[in-house]
């Protein structure tokens, strides 16, 4: 059995009188590519936001690699080895591509970024030749190299997609956090995002997906978790997941956002 990198028990998170997380468990093992899934307002974007150091939970526990980093900073937790993405990318509009990703080594490197952009042309250091090596081969892998002076600003929603993608990458995870990758994406995008979370995850980086396309986490995950009003109501391989009443039922039956929780 592979060792887990990380793991969530009892993980609850209150907004005044709503309960958006539920004493939630979830176990990631190493190499996998895990699926957590449910209806709009289900909770997910909250989870991550726990995990990655976002919100502070009001009770439970996360483990990352065996280390306890419920209370910790989201930098303390990148520099540990996780990294995320945001259903909005974040990118600074007035650098490049490479530039962007480049902003993603900063927790391994402490790249000095003022540096290398008010620094004279035609000048550089030896680490920042590696780092814009390093970000452009990353470029390479989500399709984007030909991009790399332009803008991000002049990025559509899809590159922009991929390039945090590519940035999150650049923080040499362990563990790697996809909130809604596909969001807003065609049939074609979303093929295109997925056969990039294969090659990522072949790589030896663990994927944790949150995706509202379940065909997408159904053909890409090893291993799923349903959750509704934040507890969990099914877990396991993608195909038992998917054949469970109680997710036909989360899915199929009343809405179920609530107000007050900002997630997909």
């Amino acid at each position: 059995m592979s060792q887990a990198v990380l793991s969530i028990t009892g993980l609850t998170k209150r907004f005044d009188n709503l309960v958006a997380v539920d004493h939630l468990d979830m176990c990631v093992e190493s190499h996998q590519i895990f699926g957590l899934i449910g209806p709009n307002g289900s909770g997910k974007t909250t989870v991550f936001n726990l995990i990655s150091g976002v919100l502070r939970p009001d009770e439970g526990e996360v483990f990352l690699l065996g280390r306890q980093i419920t209370y910790s900073r989201p930098d303390v937790i990148a520099g540990l080895g996780m990294m995320r993405t945001f259903q909005r990318a974040w990118l600074m509009p007035q650098l490049s591509c490479l530039e962007n990703v480049m902003l993603g080594m900063h927790p391994k490197t402490r790249l000095d970024l003022l540096g290398t952009y008010l620094r004279l042309p035609g000048t550089s250091s030896q680490q920042e030749k590696r780092s814009r090596e390093r970000a452009y081969e990353l470029l390479e892998l989500v399709g984007l190299a030909a991009s790399a002076a332009r803008p991000a600003g002049d990025l559509v929603w899809v590159e922009e997609q991929l390039i945090q993608i590519a940035r999150a990458l650049a923080g040499e995870p362990k563990v790697l956090l996809l909130d809604e990758p596909t969001a807003g994406m065609g049939r074609h995008e979303s093929e295109r995002v997925g056969g990039i979370v294969r090659e990522i995850n072949q790589r030896g980086v663990t994927v944790v997906l949150v995706a509202h396309d379940v065909g997408l986490i159904m053909s890409l995950c090893h291993h799923v978790v349903a959750i509704n009003f934040g507890r969990k109501i099914a877990e396991g391989s993608p195909a038992s997941v998917r054949a469970d009443a109680r997710v036909a039922e989360a899915y199929l039956g009343v809405r179920t956002s609530c107000a007050g929780v900002d997630d997909a």
